[in-house]
């Protein structure tokens, strides 16, 4: 069987076998995901940054092929990973997570929660990767048949039923789990994707936040077997400083680049445009990409879309609130963050009230203060975003086993001494403001400091101060 080889930026050569992987990768599913970025709109901040979901998928199916042969896993297995890999990104739509919310806000809830009857645990389902499941089984998924499964994304060989069968099963449409093992090297504290993602995000943004010893964490990579025989992915105690490591890169790369302010603000300038385009500016097109239904008529529109082709439609409209504000992307002209606290300095109860913010109240209060400032309401966007700490960035998502030990969070040094409480919430404010200096942006700023925490407090507080 004749071989396939990649040059990727980041792993260099991927190789594999031909029949088994380019029959997907040449699909026109699969090569729309070369006009998905990874980190949207990102590249207006760093210019390198125009990476996309396509070479995404191939780096996580190398490294979660690499970390299986490292455990020694059965060829079986090592090709349902390399499958499930390649494939778990199949179902984002443009912009990738950016446009999630809108997705979520819009789509109906009766198909939402169809999914959500399968879930195992606190999470809930993305509405891509609803999608993504769609987009492997063939009947519609509110009758989930595994006898009947998409043929159009596998090659016909022998066991390609049992390969889709699993697949099916790792992106949790099923009540039996898989394999533990597999399940943690697709989806868990250090899975492959998160793996490639901190790598590849990293050197694309041209910072050093995300590089981690890959090499050094793969090779301390262990099996361990509880009392009930059942396994799961471990590393041994030479792992320790490698997946510290990697943790640290989590972390550094959430609050230095994944929450940069003007990433955090092209995102909110995103997700409002395509908002604004459904709801005033009633754009059919975006209707029928974000109004989720679940139908194969909608599939197959959505299959179609990627970023340019979005901002290229709000673009030709030529009017409407949303093609000023894509306007304004298109020529760097970005919202300014007029307002940014911490909620540790509010009350308690403001704290919750900010923390659970409806759409009615986000609309209330973003009302307000375009009054106080003099712009529309659907210009002023309210953000309110958490920075975890690196510990908690780790344990939420299970623990990690160190062989012959105990627990990751037992054995290493370093993280002992982080305060797993800690973290921070913000609630910042965006809005088409302008200044000439800086003297000036900071009179202005504080100006509007105090008006605009007695908005919120109005809204949420009953007469509640903020903390000295």
């Amino acid at each position: 069987m004749s071989k396939w080889e990649i040059r990727d930026s980041i792993h260099g050569f991927i190789e594999f076998k031909e029949q088994e992987i380019k029959g997907i990768v040449d699909k026109q599913i699969f090569q729309r995901l070369r006009g998905i970025k990874q980190l949207a709109l990102a590249c207006l901040l760093y210019p390198g940054a125009t990476h996309t979901r396509f070479e995404h998928s191939l780096g996580v199916m190398y490294i979660a092929d690499r970390m299986g042969k490292t455990l020694e896993l059965s060829n079986e297995d090592l090709e349902l990973l390399r499958h499930t890999a390649l494939l778990h990104d199949l179902g984002h739509g443009p912009f990738s997570h950016v446009s999630e919310n809108v997705l979520e806000s819009f789509a109906d809830d009766n198909i939402k929660n169809i999914f959500r009857r399968y879930e195992n645990d606190k999470s809930k389902e993305k509405i891509h990767e609803l999608i993504t499941m769609q987009l492997i089984i063939l009947e519609n998924f509110e009758k989930v048949d595994k006898e009947k499964i998409v043929g159009i994304l596998l090659p016909d060989y022998k066991s390609a039923k049992e390969i889709r069968e699993a697949i099916i099963n790792f992106l949790r449409i099923s009540d039996h789990p898989p394999d533990p093992i597999l399940r943690e090297i697709i989806s868990g504290p250090i899975d492959a994707d998160k793996q490639d993602y901190l790598l590849r995000d990293s050197y694309f943004c041209g910072v050093k936040y995300g590089v981690f010893d890959i090499d050094r964490l793969h090779n301390t990579l262990e099996k361990v077997e509880d009392s009930s025989g059942l396994k799961s992915l471990a590393i041994n105690e030479d792992g320790i400083h490698a997946l510290e490591q990697y943790i640290m890169a989590k972390y550094y790369m959430n609050t230095q680049i994944y929450r940069h302010r003007l990433r955090r603000i092209t995102d909110a300038m995103l997700t409002r445009a395509i908002e604004l385009g459904i709801v005033e500016d009633q754009l059919q097109f975006l209707k029928d990409l974000y109004l989720y239904d679940g139908s194969e008529e909608y599939l197959e529109n959505y299959k179609k879309w990627d970023d340019e082709k979005v901002l290229r439609e709000i673009i030709k409209n030529g009017k409407g609130k949303s093609y000023e504000i894509v306007l304004n992307l298109k020529e760097r002209k970005l919202f300014k963050e007029i307002y940014n606290q911490n909620l540790s300095k509010f009350s308690e109860r403001i704290r919750e009230r900010i923390d659970n913010l409806s759409n009615e109240e986000k609309k209330e209060i973003e009302e307000r203060i375009g009054e106080l400032l003099g712009f529309n309401r659907c210009y002023i966007i309210i953000d309110v975003y958490k920075i975890k700490s690196a510990k908690e960035e780790i344990y939420s998502e299970g623990e990690i086993q160190v062989r012959r030990k105990g627990t990751f969070r037992e054995e290493s040094t370093l993280f002992k001494s982080i305060d797993e409480a800690m973290q921070d919430k913000f609630i910042a404010i965006y809005a088409p403001a302008s200044w000439t200096t800086d003297v000036d942006k900071d009179k202005k700023k504080r100006d509007w400091k105090e008006k605009i925490e007695q908005i919120i407090y109005d809204k949420l507080g009953g007469g509640d101060d903020v903390k000295n």
